[in-house]
C-alpha cells in the first residue's frame, strides 16, 4: 500500500516527528522539500516506469539471486530503490517495505507490497528497526557530475542504512561490477559515460568494481564483508539480456557484457 498527496503510508516505523501522513509528496515524485533526487531522474524513471516490470522479470540471474539471498533475509527487511518491485521471499520475513522515490513506478509494482515512497539519501525512518537492508542495482544511480561527489552519495546512502539496520542485521548490495583495470578507464572517460547518457535521453550512471563496494562499505562503518558472483540463469552467457534500462528493446548476450553480477553482504558492528 502507498499513498499520495497526504495520504498515508502504511508503516509505523516513520522517524519520531514524522508520523503515517506526514510525508510531502509532489506530483511526479514524493518528499518535496525534503528529499535530494534530481528532477531529472525523476522525470526518467517516470518515463520508463511501464516497462520497468518487464526489465526486471528479463534479468538473467533472477534466480539464482533468489537461491542466495532468501535464506539470508530476517525478519523486517527494507529494499531501498526497488521500484515497486518485490522478487525475494523468505518464510523468516515478516515484514518487507519496498522503498523509492518515484511515485510512478511505487504506483505501477507489484500489488499487496507496502511501500514508502522516499529518499535513500534521508530514509524516513526510526533507527535501529530492519533486520535486512537490500540496495539492488540502484547505487549506480546515485551518479553526480564528479566521481569523487558519486562516491560522498554512494556512501551517505550506505551510512544512512547503517542506522536503521538492528545490531548485527545485514546488508546486501546487488549491483552489475566492472574489473578494478575497466573501472581506472570509466573514471578517466567518465564524460564520455555522461556524453552517452544525454543521447539516450538517461541520467549518468556509474558502476563500481566490487573492491570499490567492499571499501565503500567499510568507510560507512559495516563489518564481516563478503562478496560473491552470480552466475547468468542456467549458466547461459548467451541469454540476452537489456543493458541499459533507458534502451529496454536492445538486447545482448550476458556473456558479451564486461559486468558481473555481485552480491556484497556485509554486517552492522557491535
Amino acid at each position: 500500500m502507498i499513498y499520495d498527496h497526504g495520504n498515508m503510508v502504511s508503516f509505523q516505523g516513520l522517524k519520531r516527528g514524522m508520523s503515517t501522513g506526514e510525508i510531502p509528496m509532489s506530483s511526479d515524485g514524493c518528499g518535496e522539500g525534503l528529499y535530494e533526487m534530481d528532477k531529472e531522474q525523476q522525470t526518467f524513471f517516470q518515463k520508463v516506469s511501464d516497462d520497468y516490470g518487464d526489465f526486471i522479470k528479463a534479468r538473467a540471474s533472477k534466480e539464482e539471486l533468489r537461491r542466495r539471498i532468501e535464506p539470508r533475509m530476517g525478519g523486517r527487511v527494507l529494499d531501498i530503490g526497488n521500484g515497486g518491485i518485490r522478487d525475494f521471499f523468505s518464510p523468516m520475513t515478516q515484514q518487507y517495505i519496498g522503498l523509492d522515490f518515484s511515485l510512478s513506478m511505487l504506483r505501477k509494482g507489484n500489488q499487496g507490497v507496502e511501500k514508502v515512497c522516499g529518499d535513500a539519501l534521508a530514509l524516513p525512518f526510526k533507527k535501529e528497526i530492519f533486520d535486512t537492508l537490500f540496495y539492488r542495482s540502484m547505487l549506480h544511480h546515485l551518479a553526480r557530475k564528479k566521481v569523487n561527489e558519486t562516491e560522498v552519495r554512494v556512501k551517505q546512502a550506505l551510512v544512512e542504512g547503517y542506522h536503521l539496520l538492528e545490531e548485527k542485521g545485514n546488508i546486501m548490495v546487488v549491483e552489475p561490477c566492472i574489473s578494478q583495470g575497466l573501472e581506472k578507464i570509466e573514471r578517466v572517460c567518465y564524460f564520455l559515460i555522461k556524453i552517452f547518457c544525454r543521447i539516450i535521453h538517461q541520467p549518468e550512471v556509474l558502476l563500481f568494481s566490487a573492491k570499490r563496494l567492499r571499501k565503500m562499505l567499510k568507510d560507512s562503518g559495516y563489518g564481516q564483508i563478503s562478496e560473491e558472483s552470480i552466475p547468468p540463469r542456467g549458466g547461459n552467457r548467451w541469454h540476452l539480456v537489456s543493458p541499459v534500462i533507458g534502451l529496454p528493446r536492445l538486447k545482448v548476450p550476458f556473456g558479451l557484457l564486461p559486468v558481473r553480477q555481485v552480491v556484497v553482504e556485509a554486517k552492522k558492528h557491535d
